[in-house]
Order: C-alpha cells, then sequence, then structure tokens
C-alpha cells in the first residue's frame, strides 16, 4: 500500500474510505495514512469475524443435531408405514 493512499476496504462490491486514517494537508490533498491505527482497527475486525464464526460454527453443531434427529424420526416412520401396510395387506387377504 502506498503512504500518500486512502485505506480502503472492499464491501458488498463497493469502497469505504475510512476518513479517520487519512491524514489530510491543509488544502485536503491526502498527506498519508495513520498507520498506528491501522492495527488495532485490523485486529477489531478480525476478533469481530471470529466471533461470528464461532456462532456459525456452533450453530452448524445444532443443525447437523436436528438433522440426525430427524433422519431417524423418518426411518421410525417408514418402519412403522411398512408394519401398518402388511397389517393391511394382512387383514385384506382375510
Amino acid at each position: 500500500m502506498r503512504r500518500d493512499a486512502p485505506v480502503r476496504a472492499h464491501r458488498r462490491g463497493s469502497r469505504e474510505v475510512y476518513p479517520e486514517l487519512v491524514i489530510r494537508d491543509e488544502k485536503g490533498r491526502i498527506d498519508g495514512v495513520r498507520y498506528d491505527e491501522l492495527a488495532p482497527m485490523l485486529l477489531n475486525e478480525a476478533q469481530r469475524q471470529q466471533r461470528i464464526n464461532e456462532a456459525q460454527a456452533a450453530e452448524m453443531r445444532d443443525l447437523k443435531q436436528q438433522l440426525a434427529e430427524l433422519k431417524a424420526i423418518n426411518q421410525a416412520t417408514q418402519v412403522a408405514l411398512r408394519k401398518l401396510q402388511s397389517e393391511e395387506e394382512l387383514v385384506a387377504q382375510r
């Protein structure tokens, strides 16, 4: 990154400039970047992403458990249905 370039982040296809990190001269032109403030900002964002990842992992575990339970219920239902169909066939043969 050039020292005279503003810090940019790509979000949803657009660029967002963080003016609080940009140093401007008296004419308003970009003069530099506050790199000492960039690291804490990036750390905060990385920590936020980590919390999101952990929440998504927990949700995925829950969904996998729910899927396993639904599969077991489905299998038990199919067994019960086959049993009922067999009983109906026996009654129909009498």
